[in-house]
């Protein structure tokens, strides 16, 4: 066991390593700040670089045009519920966002057959500039790119809080995983791309990595939610692989086994229309008749729903042919070259967790309201509504990854002209200011961001300043982890597909014992960091049931069987702040101008 944590300084901390952490990474260094990426999983994690999907799709406008023409459908797609400021720097910076990626060296696929079917973007209306990601170019691309660059990357590194006052960020505190050590890192700003909330259930669509922490760390420093209850459910193949995404592409040539589930779905007079909808989009939608066919593969259990290329078994073609659309025979030879599955074999499918489309709430600057403290990618919300269309997350994690990035360094920059000490050369009393202000994460305190916050009642020692003051070594916690799985058995019984009342009602009240007990083990003198993080996700899980208890209605991502139609009462976004009085989440109607 170390004697202390060890220290690091910089001027720009981004956590996560996906497609929008790397990003933000390089456009903080290239503004001038000394920037630290540091990343639980390896360098190129995340849901990013997640190896059971066949590929990383990303859209962008044809032209200036057909950039508002995307705006305008996706506001549309997400009925309501995007911003449009943040959908126009969306629409506007992608292109642009591509060009900086290929002018790094990254290789990116274009399609061979332009104008198939299969190439207009999921939900939407008509084929754009499409692009897809090479995994290993790309990453051989972007690592040299972070070397030039001066990045020093930390793998191995989860963050567990934030040192903070109310005139802004002055560090963060991380766990290193390997060497079961902490390590404080002394900073202005700190972007937060860890991902999603996919981490959270049992059966999910996302990298180890995301753990679903980061919301509730952003909570605990004043920052907002939105948009949580509009998480992407996904067809995943449960057999003979598992944990790997089904292209939705294939729907239409897809034929189901003779069990009582599949002859309802197959018997339907509407069967072949619902089929070609539903190709034409990846995760489940309340919005469409297609819906049936979610419900049909939801309703065969944990076991799944049995499918094969229809056209590979009634003709006997071999597994590679011309006759497939380039994106669905591209998905198979990667699936046979990756898992031994030939077209013509059975395959299981089932929902998974997927993509969310909300998350921190954050303005036209990657700002999230608290001061120096930026967010970018799948962990933020806004740019996307209740169904997102395809390819725009990649999109999302590089326009706003950049800007994030840029707007930190800017901060953070800004800051060090105005301090007559250079932050390299912080005094003893400097770091010593650091520690005692760190945030009670236990049950964390609002800053005085905005007007009317909560403040949390004074502790004089924090569960986290217990465990940093020993610099505690953590180590596996039987009864953390048992709570763990509780948390995702719970969200994944009462919050995937088909919502009630009666079911998330039962989710909260098992998160709030969860909690509970979460707070017991911190409380302790056998506290781990096992506990501290259970603490965070029980704090994001709780946020995401408020935030799907509250939209009594069915609209796009999000669908109450007790409330299946979309209803013009709720189309207004919900926000969730988080009350340290209540110690829960507080969950509100939110209007975008009011950012």
């Amino acid at each position: 066991m170390p004697d202390k944590p060890t220290e690091t300084a910089c001027d720009v901390l981004v956590v996560g390593s996906g497609i929008a952490g790397v990003t933000a990474a390089l456009e903080a260094a290239r503004s001038g700040a000394r920037t630290v990426l540091a990343s639980l999983g390896p360098l190129f994690s995340g849901s990013s670089f997640y190896p059971g999907t066949w590929g990383l799709g990303l859209i962008a406008p044809l032209d200036s045009a057909d950039a508002e023409d995307l705006a305008r459908t996706i506001l549309r797609v997400g009925c309501g519920m995007a911003s449009p400021a943040l959908v126009r720097t969306l629409a506007r910076g992608v292109r642009p966002a591509i060009d900086r990626l290929e002018a790094l060296g990254a290789t990116l696929k274009r399609p061979d057959q332009a104008g198939e079917r299969e190439f207009v973007p999921c939900f939407d209306h008509k084929e754009r500039l499409w692009r897809g990601i090479l995994r290993e170019p790309c990453e051989r691309a972007l690592a040299r790119a972070l070397e030039h660059a001066g990045v020093r990357s930390m793998e191995g590194r989860e963050l567990m809080g934030l040192d903070a006052s109310s005139d802004g960020v002055r560090g963060a505190v991380l766990y290193d995983r390997e060497r079961a050590a902490w390590q404080r890192v002394s900073c202005r700003a700190v972007v937060l791309a860890c991902g999603g909330t996919g981490g959270l259930f049992e059966r999910r669509l996302t990298g180890a990595d995301v753990v679903g922490t980061a919301h509730a760390i952003a909570l605990a420093h004043g920052a907002r939610l939105v948009n949580m209850e509009f998480l992407q459910i996904m067809p995943g193949i449960v057999s003979p692989c598992a944990g790997v995404v089904f292209n939705e592409k294939a729907f239409r040539f897809m034929e189901f086994d003779a069990s009582p589930t599949a002859r309802q779905l197959a018997g339907r007079a509407d069967f072949e229309q619902l089929m070609a909808q539903r190709s034409g989009h990846g995760p489940f939608t309340a919005r469409l008749a297609s819906r049936a066919v979610d419900a049909a593969i939801d309703a065969a259990g944990p076991g799944g729903l049995a499918m094969r290329y229809r056209a590979e078994a009634a003709c006997g073609m071999p597994a590679r042919t011309t006759s497939m659309p380039e994106l669905v025979r591209d998905y198979y030879d990667w699936l046979e070259r990756a898992y031994g599955v030939r077209p013509h074999d059975w395959v299981r499918v089932a929902p998974y967790a997927h993509a969310a489309n909300g998350g921190i709430l954050i303005d036209e600057h990657g700002a999230t309201g608290a001061p120096g403290l930026y967010a970018c990618g799948e962990a933020t919300g806004g740019m996307h509504g209740a169904d997102r269309i395809g390819g725009l997350s990649s999109a999302n994690g590089l326009v706003f990854g950049a800007i994030a990035g840029k707007s930190a360094a800017e901060w953070a920059l800004a800051k060090a002209a105005a301090c007559a000490t250079p932050h390299a050369e912080r005094t003893d009393a400097d770091h010593a200011e650091t520690r005692d202000a760190r945030t009670d994460a236990g049950r964390p305190a609002a800053t005085d961001t905005r007007a009317g916050q909560e403040q949390a009642p004074a502790r004089s020692a924090s569960p986290t300043a217990r465990l940093l003051a020993r610099a505690e070594a953590g180590g596996a916690d039987p009864t953390a982890r048992a709570l763990r799985q509780r948390l995702q058995r719970a969200l994944s019984a009462h919050c995937m597909i088909a919502r009630t009342e009666e079911g998330l009602s039962r989710a909260e009240s098992e998160l709030a014992d969860i909690m509970e007990r979460a707070d017991a083990l911190l409380s302790s003198d056998a506290a781990t960091v096992d506990a501290l993080r259970l603490r965070y996700q029980a704090m994001t899980a709780r946020s995401l049931v408020a935030a799907m208890r509250a939209r009594r209605e069915s609209r796009g991502a999000h669908y109450r069987a007790d409330f299946p139609e979309q209803d013009a009462r709720f189309d207004r976004p919900f926000a969730v702040a988080w009350s340290p009085a209540a110690n829960a989440p507080r969950c509100e109607p939110f209007s975008w101008r009011e950012r």
